[in-house]
């Protein structure tokens, strides 16, 4: 963060998550309301990203959102100055927009890996902050067309904290029956 923070003409997001695979950089777009973070995570596929995660709380508009931006994929692409993953998730609450790192890496790589892993997610961010800060704004003003769900599916899994990447895995959350107890 402490690189990024000598070029970043944005906010950084100041996370208190410690110990977990992913940092929130910056909200996006910069100003309220939000749509999601940029964020930089590892993944279990060992390509660390980039990506613009999508999740304003409502299944429904995170998608409507993500299609806004991806119907201007081409600029956005060209902006950015490559193509982008453009993963919608749709068995997902939220979607991203990512950025893979073309070498397999791991949170406990090589101080030589992890210093070309840190120039790489640097000049990604900003490339990314800035081919995406205007389109999200304009996704945002198409919301007011979009009323939100009133009732957003429930996630069915959850990224568990890791103490190396090895940890990770998707677990399902447990099923609760909702019993009504009233005589």
């Amino acid at each position: 963060m402490a690189e990024l923070a000598h070029s970043a003409t944005f906010p950084l997001y100041q996370s208190s998550r410690v110990g977990y695979y992913w940092q929130s950089v910056t909200k996006m777009p910069a100003t309220s309301p939000s749509i999601g973070y940029i964020t930089f995570a590892f993944t279990r596929a060992r390509r660390p990203r980039v990506d613009l995660y999508i999740d304003t709380g409502d299944r429904v508009r995170n998608k409507h959102i993500f299609d806004e931006l991806y119907a201007h994929r081409n600029e956005i692409d060209a902006t950015f100055g490559a193509p982008l993953a453009w993963e919608r998730i749709d068995d997902k609450h939220a979607s991203r927009v990512a950025y893979y790192y073309d070498t397999p890496t791991v949170i406990d790589a090589t101080p030589e890996e992890l210093t070309a892993l840190r120039q790489w997610g640097v000049d990604v961010i900003l490339r990314l902050h800035q081919a995406l800060e205007q389109p999200t704004r304009e996704a945002i003003a198409t919301l007011d067309s979009t009323p939100p769900a009133k009732h957003s599916p429930a996630p069915t899994h959850v990224a568990i904290e890791i103490q190396g990447v090895s940890d990770l895995e998707e677990r399902p959350f447990a099923t609760v029956e909702n019993r009504d107890t009233t005589p």
